[in-house]
């Protein structure tokens, strides 16, 4: 299918349907090139979720069989931000929630905020015990943000360190969109 940006024009070819393999295989060649890669995880199992690419294997993102936007990518540097307002309407009509890291070098909650209409249902403190790839001390021990595709109000809840379950099971029920 072919996806347009409609702000910049900017065209992408996305293959649905990919492997689960293929897209792990590609996303983690990819994401060696992303600035701030390590603020977007790899997953070892793709199995059940719906993967997209792009004709080229730069930019790419899956969505779990619950409706879990994850490992969203884009290696290509000429389009930037062009592909996330491209898939924005497959994202929405499929994506019930996400899960984010607050970086002070890359803010993916007010990214994800911005283009898709996501609102933060909680917010989970840094645990250095889950810490990879130094993410604490190069972006400033960032929390996590859980975040839900609605139009209805949400009150963020904000969790500890600890608190992992529950911050991502927090206000993450709240979905569909208004139409």
């Amino acid at each position: 299918m072919n996806l347009t940006d409609p702000k910049s024009g900017n065209s992408f070819k996305v293959i649905e349907i990919v492997d689960g393999n293929t897209f792990r295989d590609i996303f983690e060649v990819a994401n060696v090139y992303l600035k701030n890669g390590e603020l977007v995880d790899v997953h070892d199992n793709y199995d059940g979720y719906d993967c997209y690419i792009s004709d080229g294997g730069l930019p790419g993102f899956a969505i779990s069989a619950d409706g879990d936007l994850v490992s969203v990518f884009n290696a290509n540097s000429k389009f930037k931000n062009g592909f996330l307002r491209a898939i924005s309407t497959i994202v929405l009509q499929r994506a019930k929630t996400l899960d984010c890291y607050v970086s002070n070098k890359q803010d993916l909650e007010a990214i994800y905020s911005k283009v898709f209409g996501f609102k933060m249902a909680s917010i989970m403190d840094w645990n250095p015990d889950y810490d990879h790839d130094d993410i604490g001390q190069n972006h400033g021990n960032p929390k996590v943000a859980f975040m839900v595709n609605t139009d209805a109000d949400v009150e963020t809840r904000s969790f500890g360190k600890d608190d992992y379950d529950a911050a991502k099971n927090g206000n993450r029920t709240i979905w569909p969109r208004k139409k």
